[in-house]
Formats: structure tokens, sequence, C-alpha cells
């Protein structure tokens, strides 16, 4: 069984100021289904079960120490009731768990034996991979979520963002999220287009559409939770639609600067914590949008810049274990490597009408 980060879990007594972000879940799996907790041997974070699979050695891979607190320690696990013995032993990022066993070498047609480099999360493989480890760097990675995730180098006492330890030891990620900005994109653009019609002709709706999406407004609490069936939500129930004249195009439009607006919010969020948001590197499925870095670009007042390897946590990974093998020297320096293969910068006609429509997505959100 699955069990998803964005799943809603209400806080269990005695956890809820661990920092844990997954003894919530543990434990209402725990209460919901004690059967089968109780005949389950290991509980592994999603990309370590790959690990797993591949080498048949259990392992939570962390960067540092200091990331135990958002995963779990032995006095969380005593206050939540959940056994020690079910949890497996951490292993700092880039370390080798083990090697390809032989069943999983001739199902991929790799040599048995290569040794396999746990890499941890996503999130900071995508910001390994796209180079901002370094203090005063912004990664905005769109995938099923979407997050703005900020590196730092000292705490910001007063910070309304989530702040976590960095990947570098001393440094801190300051983040702020769009829920469901990948899973809604792909929704609509099923609806607009169909199911296998390439995202690119999405952009090419929506440039049929003027800045500003005619009046149209994206609303999005029908995706508030993941567990609806948006197979049975009507198109048009998620948009504030002005007229009978609206377009396809004004849909697609609105949409994507729903989540332009999304960002900036979330980018002047981090100023306002005293974060120094200057230039932000797009990186994930929404990074490959060139009308949406467009629109972030305008909406937000920053330069956007999109790595050639998009999907920089592919990239994050590769850096990891060339570095374990010992085929690169540090990771910050590799960062500094970067290639960009496109940046957006602002248009100032276009971001001042931006401010107003922006306007009207925080007035949406407090009504």
């Amino acid at each position: 069984r699955i069990l998803m980060w964005y799943t809603v879990a209400a806080p269990v007594p005695g956890t809820s100021r661990s920092g844990s972000f997954f003894l919530t879940h543990l434990e209402r799996f725990r209460r919901q289904y004690p059967r089968r907790y109780d005949r389950t041997a290991t509980f592994l974070p999603g990309s370590d079960y790959i690990v797993f699979r591949l080498t048949g050695t259990g392992r939570a891979v962390i960067p540092h120490e200091g990331f135990q607190t958002y995963y779990w320690r032995r006095e969380d696990l005593s206050a939540a009731g959940l056994a020690e013995d079910k949890m497996p032993e951490f292993s700092l990022i880039g370390a080798e768990p083990g090697r390809l066993v032989g069943s999983m070498a001739r199902r991929t047609g790799l040599v048995s034996g290569i040794p396999v480099f746990g890499c941890g999360v996503d999130y900071l493989m995508a910001m390994v991979g796209s180079g901002t480890i370094t203090p005063g760097l912004t990664c905005d990675r769109g995938g099923t979520t979407e997050a703005v995730n900020h590196c730092h180098g000292a705490l910001l006492p007063s910070a309304q963002s989530r702040r976590v330890s960095g990947f570098v030891p001393g440094t801190y990620t300051y983040s702020g999220f769009i829920k469901n900005a990948g899973r809604t994109h792909a929704w609509i653009k099923d609806r607009l287009l169909g199911k296998r019609i390439p995202f690119s002709r999405l952009d090419d709706l929506a440039r049929r559409s003027p800045a500003g999406a005619a009046g149209v407004r994206f609303l999005p609490e029908r995706f508030a939770d993941p567990a609806v069936d948006a197979r049975n939500v009507p198109l048009g129930d998620c948009f504030r639609i002005p007229s009978d004249r609206v377009t396809d195009g004004d849909l697609a439009r609105a949409f994507l600067e729903y989540v332009g607006c999304s960002v900036r919010r979330v980018i002047h969020t981090l100023r306002r914590d005293g974060a120094e948001v200057s230039t932000v590197r797009a990186t994930g499925g929404l990074a490959r949008s060139v009308l949406l870095g467009q629109i972030k670009a305008d909406s937000s007042g920053l330069p956007f810049q999109v790595p050639v390897v998009a999907d920089a946590e592919l990239l994050g990974n590769a850096l990891v274990a060339l570095r374990a093998a010992g085929e690169t020297g540090s990771l910050e320096h590799a960062g500094g490597l970067l290639r960009i293969q496109a940046e957006y910068t602002p248009d100032p006609v276009t971001a001042r009408l931006y401010d107003d429509v922006c306007g009207e997505y925080a007035s949406l959100s407090r009504a």
C-alpha cells in the first residue's frame, strides 16, 4: 500500500510537533489497518522502495543527520506507538546501499552486481540538478504539486514559508506550494484536447486568448482534495466565466495564469520572510510550457530559467551517483556548470496587467 505525502492526515497526539512528514500517515495506517500494520515488515520512503527492489537492501536515504527530524526519531516513534523495528536504518546520500540483484538485472537488462546509489527525495534532487543548493538560488519544480524552493544561508526568524534543512549542512530550504498544479494541468489538457495530444498543443490553444484570458479565472477548490474523481467534475465548474463568448483558449490561458499568479504569491511570501529571490530556475514537466514560463516571468517580475535537462531530479540523481563513484567533485561546483536552454524575462506591459489579474486571484483565495 502507498501512503502519499499529499494525502491529508490529522495530527496525532504526541507527534504533531515532531516535524516528521511520515509519522501522522503511519499512525493513521496503524489505526485504520491494524492487521496490515502488524504484517508489514518495513515501511520505506517511496524512492528507497525502488532501491530495495533493485538491491534487496532497505534503507532510508537522507542528505545528512539533520534530516532525521523530518523522517522519524526514536522518541517520536515511541510517542506515536509505532514499532521501531518496522522502520529502516538511515543511510547518508551517495552511500552504496547494495548491488543490483540477478533477478532485477534480468528484468532491466543491466549488469548484475553493479552498484546502486540511493539519492533521496525528488525535490532535493531537483535542487541538486538545477544547481540551486547554494544560498540565494531558487528552484521552481513543476510536478504533480508545484513547489518553489529557495536555498538560504541562515535562519529567517519569523518566516511564514515552510522551512526544512538544506541539502548542504548549515543551509535551509524555504518553500511554498501550488497544490495539484501538474495534476490539474494534465486534466485540463485532456478535457480540452484529449489524452493523446501533446502538452505543447495546450500552449498553442492558450495563445489564442489575450493576456488576462478575457476575464476568465480558474477556481482551484474542486481540486483541493486529491481523492476527488476529476472525471466527475464538469470543466465549467472550475472557472469563473464572465460571458457566453468564452473560448477554450480562454480556459487554457486562465489556468496557466492562475499557476503564474500562484508562483508570484509564493515568491512574495519568500521575500517578505527575508529571502532574496532574484532569478528562478524552472524544472519538471511544467517547465516545458513555453507560455507558462513567460507568464511566470511576467507575473513575478523575475527572470525564469529552464535548464537543458528540465527533469532536473534525474540529473541530480546522476550527479550524486557520479560523486559517490569518484567521478566528479562537489555538487555545489557541479551546479555552477549547469547549462540553461531558455530564459524568460518579464515584459513590463504584460507585468502591469498581471498585477491586476493576480490581485483578483488573491481576492478569490481570501473569499
